[in-house]
């Protein structure tokens, strides 16, 4: 399972490096977007350019997925709640992603690219990568030299089993990535 998993790191690598689609923020986790009463500011996007449709979509799933993971460890009450409410962002990311690609997809005046069996590719592309990207995301936190703030936060105690789970859940994704609908 090792070189499997390997291999499919290593195509999800190539896409990012191969595939300039879009412009993309390049780290966008939950640590880069502050939400106010009234406004919504994305911030470092020192690591901007371009790269394919969903790579934004997948580090912010995976970000959003490691804080699920740091909930689920908690024992106290409220982590249930939280894991329910970031459970839902989940959910209503992955919806609002879609409407908004077909909505920019809506307005193409290509007639090859405008192509409806086209434009239906390039969205299940769009969220295979995503998934494969949160699962590299999921991983990159827990071993890169950057790792989640939300599982460092974690009582030494609990650690261990948040960043199991993360782990287990990161390969799942990056294993099974090509196989979502």
């Amino acid at each position: 399972q090792h070189d499997a998993l390997l291999a499919q790191v290593a195509r999800l690598k190539h896409r990012f490096r191969t595939q300039a689609e879009t412009l993309v923020h390049g780290d966008f986790t939950c640590g880069s977007v502050f939400v106010g009463k009234t406004s919504l500011k994305v911030i470092d996007a020192e690591f901007a350019g371009f790269g394919p449709h969903g790579f934004d979509l997948g580090i912010m799933l995976g970000s959003l997925m490691l804080h699920y993971c740091a909930a689920a460890a908690k024992s106290e009450p409220a982590a249930k709640e939280q894991q329910q409410y970031l459970f839902s962002q989940i959910k209503q990311l992955l919806i609002s992603y879609q409407e908004l690609l077909v909505q920019q997809l809506a307005q193409c005046r290509d007639v090859l690219l405008s192509n409806p069996e086209f434009q239906q590719q390039l969205q299940q592309d769009a969220l295979k990568l995503a998934v494969g990207m949160a699962g590299c995301e999921i991983i990159r936190r827990i071993y890169g030299a950057f790792p989640a703030a939300c599982l460092q936060q974690l009582p030494l105690a609990q650690r261990p089993q948040a960043q199991l789970q993360a782990l287990a859940l990161g390969q799942r994704l990056i294993l099974q990535h090509s196989h979502c609908t």
